[in-house]
């Protein structure tokens, strides 16, 4: 396991170098792709049925989050996490109605996609 961790690092890390290096928008692109694989691997952990989470959500509060800074669209950062929210939240009632566990599935598509997406701005 160790070995497996030691070895992609030896080849992840000279790229990720080299493309912060590089900046502009080849590094901003595979920055959200590689954003938005950890947001859809978070959302899909093996939880409790009660508790699943969305990763098309948590993926789309990432990418929004990340594109607002990488457009550099600072005025829009309160609109778009309010109508995330907001969002988040009808999509989640809709599709799992308002059932016991509902604001703790709600919480945690939100807190994950701003977790994510939030320190990933400071990446760009």
């Amino acid at each position: 396991m160790l070995r497996t961790r030691l070895l992609s690092a030896a080849v992840f890390i000279p790229i990720a170098v080299g493309l912060m290096w590089l900046g502009g928008t080849l590094y901003a692109a595979v920055l959200m792709i590689a954003l938005a694989l950890c947001g859809w691997e978070f959302a899909t952990l093996p939880l409790q049925a009660e508790l699943r989470l969305n990763p098309f959500l948590i993926v789309g509060g990432i990418l929004a989050l990340l594109s607002l800074q990488a457009f550099q669209l600072h005025a829009l950062l309160l609109p778009a996490l309010s109508l995330f929210l907001l969002g988040s939240l009808a999509v989640m009632l809709i599709r799992y109605g308002a059932g016991e566990f509902a604001a703790m599935r709600f919480g945690l598509n939100v807190a994950a996609a701003l977790y994510i997406g939030g320190l990933g701005m400071h990446l760009l």
